[in-house]
């Protein structure tokens, strides 16, 4: 049969980082059952729906058409299907992923046949044998919903397949692959510039055991792995086929089993496929030999779910974790070079200004640089979503369950308001837990150890200076950090003469009025020293300066060099 799978358009405001492993998966299924398959992925080409369907209708119509999306995408399905349907009424449209999680809402507004639920690689090819009867067989696919004489019919459940072994690489000639390997989802998504250039995106395993109260899991709590031979078979193929340089596993929890995690760091390292690469993790199962592990297998980032700072925030939200259990996760970290991306979520039903403090002064007591508020979200199918009080919270803001599945989508932006503020209260906090969050120096919210201080750090780097008799320096990293040496640090008469920094929209700029350059222009200066200006990345920044120390000048560590590991050690544990 001919089968035109389509990725419709995520999130029009980012850059497609995410290759649609699922769909690609599916795809690579068909494929090998013998079916003639296209794809047309609308979120890498970001064309209109017009154009999605004028491209369609230039190819022979399909037999099946099929459209994957998540439960942020319905809002965007509700425009798109129709007109696929007005141009292909008698093709059989089939609907999968998170936005099947309610059937009835989907049959009650758009104009598709059949509903996948759940996976539906084993349920796409038994479908395409009933489209090929005529849709009679229909009852015989598990994992299905279809409409039949008015009514919805409900086939059997379909068991997950327990071994992830006997589905295919995802089909990765038939998507723009390139695209999403130059989107770099490595440094586009996560900020993290490592520099690699070819980010792969892939998944070792499904699903996750997790109860958090907010999160809709397709596959109920269960998680289940890829033997890690064929992931180091597909990494081989990626880095051979596209020139990857990097990977980021798009597991729920990479460390859901801690000894797997350790098993995938020493496959890496005896592969000889060590790169960069990120994860999300879980704070409950990181300490400081697996953090390690992971680090010597080039593990750079890990997003880690810490969600709140308030213990009765993550009691709602059924986290099983504490904030010790994070401070910890974050220490392994800190020790260990991985950086630690974390996102927040205000808006819990029992919010009060007092646990909204409790995470802006966690964050800045942990010095977690790179965080994230997102909105409560009651996505359908997770346990927040059914509470009577959330239920009716959504008949009174959008009158039926329908229009607030249009309304999902970004977190960043307030769908529905669970708490007692008002919405402008809670989107004040949002913008101002961000803002108070941000300067981890802040003194109201935690008192760095002196020994820390740049001040204090400098005192050798001056001293030298002055012993070696150097007239100008530049410092490297034009961050915050560097913000507060220069307001606090008497130079005397050694000239900071610019600031390097790698990001080329700052360049040309100036900080405190000390010009901004490129590591380019750097080279070209007469610099007696460079310093690094951070206390927690020196190790990176120290690896980008490798071609001024190659060049002869001194690369400076501040914090590595003079702070005692005793003061590192009390600020990132007490």
């Amino acid at each position: 049969m001919r089968v035109t799978l389509i990725n419709p358009t995520i999130r029009a405001e980012e850059r497609p980082f995410f290759f649609p492993y699922g769909l690609g998966v599916i795809a690579a299924c068909l494929r090998d059952a013998g079916h003639h398959v296209t794809v047309y992925d609308q979120n890498v080409f970001r064309t209109s729906n017009e154009q999605v369907v004028a491209t369609l209708r230039e190819s022979p119509p399909p037999d099946v058409l099929a459209v994957g999306g998540l439960i942020s995408t319905y809002g965007h399905l509700r425009q798109l299907l129709p007109l696929i349907r007005e141009a292909f009424p008698d093709v059989p449209l089939v609907l999968g992923g998170g936005v099947t999680v309610r059937p009835d809402v989907v049959f009650a507004r758009l104009p598709v046949d059949v509903c996948v639920v759940v996976e539906g690689e084993h349920t796409m090819l038994e479908l395409c044998a009933a489209f090929a009867e005529g849709g009679r067989t229909f009852e015989k696919v598990p994992g299905i919903v279809f409409r039949r004489d008015g009514k919805l019919v409900w086939s059997e459940p379909r068991p997950l397949e327990r071994n992830l072994d006997v589905f295919p690489f995802p089909a990765y000639e038939l998507f723009p692959t390139e695209t999403y390997l130059e989107a770099n989802a490595l440094s586009g998504f996560t900020g993290l510039d490592v520099g690699q250039k070819r980010c792969a995106t892939l998944a070792w395993s499904r699903g996750c055991v997790n109860e958090c109260t907010f999160c809709w899991r397709m596959c109920g709590r269960t998680i289940r792995f890829r033997s890690l031979d064929l992931l180091m078979d597909e990494l081989v193929f990626l880095r051979r086929e596209y020139g990857a340089d990097s990977y980021f596993f798009t597991d729920e929890c990479i460390n859901a089993s801690p000894r797997l995690a350790r098993d995938l760091a020493r496959m890496l390292i005896e592969r000889d496929l060590v790169a960069p690469w990120y994860s999300c993790a879980r704070v409950t199962n990181f300490d400081d030999d697996l953090a390690a592990e992971l680090a010597r297998s080039g593990c750079v980032g890990l997003t880690f779910g810490m969600e709140s700072g308030s213990p009765k925030i993550l009691a709602e939200m059924k986290k099983n974790a504490t904030p010790q259990h994070a401070t910890q996760a974050l220490a392994a970290c800190h020790r260990h070079g991985i950086i630690p991306l974390c996102p927040f979520i205000i808006g819990m039903p029992s919010e009060t200004e007092e646990t909204l403090r409790e995470t802006i002064h966690f964050i800045k007591e942990n010095r977690i640089e790179f965080f994230t508020f997102y909105f409560a979200t009651p996505f359908p199918g997770s346990e927040l979503f059914d509470w009577p009080d959330t239920q009716r919270r959504i008949r009174e803001k959008f009158g039926t369950v329908e229009s607030f599945f249009e309304a999902v989508g970004c977190l960043e932006t307030l769908t529905l308001n669970l708490t007692k503020f008002t919405d402008e209260e809670l989107i004040q906090w949002q913008n101002d837990a961000t803002l108070w969050a941000q300067p981890v120096y802040d003194r109201p919210y935690v008192a760095i150890p002196e020994a820390l201080t740049p001040r204090r750090a400098l005192q050798p780097v001056l001293a030298r200076a002055a012993e070696e008799g150097w007239r100008q320096v530049a410092l490297y990293g034009a961050g915050l950090h560097t913000q507060r040496v220069l307001e606090e640090v008497d130079f005397g008469a050694l000239n900071v003469a610019a600031i390097i920094e790698d990001n080329e929209t700052r360049w040309g700029e100036s900080l405190c009025g000390v010009p901004i350059i490129s590591p380019a222009d750097a080279l070209a200066m007469q610099l007696d020293a460079v310093i690094l200006s951070s206390d927690r990345f020196e190790s990176i920044l120290e690896k980008k300066a490798a071609p001024l120390q190659q060049a002869g000048v001194p690369v400076l560590r501040l914090y590595g060099q003079h702070a005692p590991s005793e003061a590192v050690d009390a600020l990132i544990d007490d």
